[in-house]
């Protein structure tokens, strides 16, 4: 079912899960799933934890399972590239609706989490969010208001990670 919206009084589950994650079906080519949740958080709305680049694969198989991975470029190039993508506010927190090409029903909300660099905020939450890709490189999709894209830090910053399932 998804996120019921973007003025939803409570973010439903997904359309599944595994292992005790929702996720939701994007109808995307590759079948991926998309989790609900960042790694770190209990609701769609929940910034949740803020990774350094050496701990994705760890944060994600820890805390939700082996059946889980940290998304690759590739992977977000896809939902990039065939979803339909809207800044919006849910319970007063920002970010993008993600949609399903094929029914605007199925949807993730990417909140706006901000991201850390050592001990001081560096993006500002509310109005940014950085997600982790998965490989040797620091690659991350980077979300504001204005632009969605691909950028590359340096390996001291955290951000945040949207755990994905096949």
């Amino acid at each position: 079912m998804g996120l019921v919206g973007a003025n939803a009084k409570s973010p439903a589950v997904g359309t599944g899960s595994i292992g005790g994650h929702a996720y939701v079906d994007l109808g995307l080519p590759s079948g991926l799933k998309w989790a609900t949740c960042n790694v770190g958080a209990s609701s769609p709305i929940e910034y949740g934890d803020y990774i350094d680049l050496d701990d994705r694969d760890k944060a994600v198989s820890s805390k939700f399972g082996s059946n889980w991975k940290v998304p690759s470029r590739e992977d977000l190039e896809e939902l990039y590239d065939n979803c339909i993508w809207e800044w919006t506010t849910i319970e007063g927190v920002n970010g993008y609706k993600v949609s399903s090409k094929k029914s605007k029903k199925q949807f993730i909300f990417l909140p706006a989490a901000g991201r850390f660099l050592g001990a001081y905020e560096w993006g500002k939450k509310g109005e940014m969010g950085a997600y982790w890709c998965s490989g040797e490189g620091a690659d991350y999709l980077n979300i504001d208001q204005k632009s969605k894209g691909f950028s590359y830090v340096g390996p001291m910053v955290k951000q945040s990670v949207r755990p994905v399932t096949e």
